[in-house]
């Protein structure tokens, strides 16, 4: 009866350790690092371009910290990120955007510094109460993101060009564009044919004048040595 329970004991205690083993590991994948503390912010989108909670947010291209979650609003989306370590400080004149990485990449967001920190920078924690949210980031705050490379956006700008260089009357103007050019280009040729013409009358005519005044000034050279 003795071995037993110890039998029965012994199974329920390897079944906590594998389950608190299991919950570790849980939080271990999830990213949890119980010695680093971190602060939160929420970006606000135009577009989230196919953006999912757990993407990478990188500064200056260094990951810097993970999406918590997405909330779509009326005006725009709400996406909060969460910055690992509280220690990193990251000014608030930066440029957050929202990169897709390829066609079936996932999107991230890069934040990049407009300028060089100053030194106030340095003597800020984004953690305090009293945080400057004017130098940098503090825990809580609303930022402003914008979409940058996006192929999405350029799948649809190469279907729009392709549908406007398809389209029949955009195909007729260019056309009567060409032709236009090609008349154009024949009048200019005409006109370059009729100024040549007119260059080459006018030197034969110059040349005709020069040799008359040529032999004019002979006579009248041989005239004055016949009356010296």
């Amino acid at each position: 009866m003795r071995s037993r329970t110890i039998r029965e004991g012994s199974v329920g205690l390897l079944i906590l350790v594998g389950l608190g083993l299991f919950g570790l590991l849980a939080l271990w994948i999830r990213g949890l690092n119980p010695g680093s503390r971190s602060y939160q912010a929420i970006v606000e989108f135009p577009n989230v371009v196919g953006m999912q909670a757990g993407a990478p947010v990188r500064y200056r291209g260094v990951v810097v910290g993970k999406i918590l979650s997405i909330q779509p609003g009326p005006n725009a989306v709400a996406v909060t990120i969460e910055i690992t370590p509280a220690s990193l400080l990251i000014p608030s004149d930066v440029l957050i955007e929202a990169n897709q990485s390829g066609l079936i990449g996932e999107t991230s967001i890069d934040m990049t510094p407009l300028e060089e920190p100053s030194a106030a920078v340095v003597a800020t924690n984004p953690l305090d109460g009293d945080c400057d949210n004017t130098v940098i980031i503090c825990d809580g705050d609303r930022l402003q993101g914008n979409v940058g490379v996006s192929f999405e956006a350029l799948i649809r700008s190469t279907v729009e060009l392709t549908n406007l260089i398809t389209d029949p009357v955009f195909f007729g103007e260019i056309r009567t564009l060409t032709r236009n050019t090609s008349d154009a280009a024949a009048g200019v040729a005409v006109l370059t044919r009729q100024v040549s013409g007119l260059t080459r009358s006018v030197e034969r005519d110059l040349n005709r004048l020069t040799t008359q005044l040529q032999l004019r000034r002979s006579q009248w050279d041989k005239r004055q040595i016949r009356l010296v």
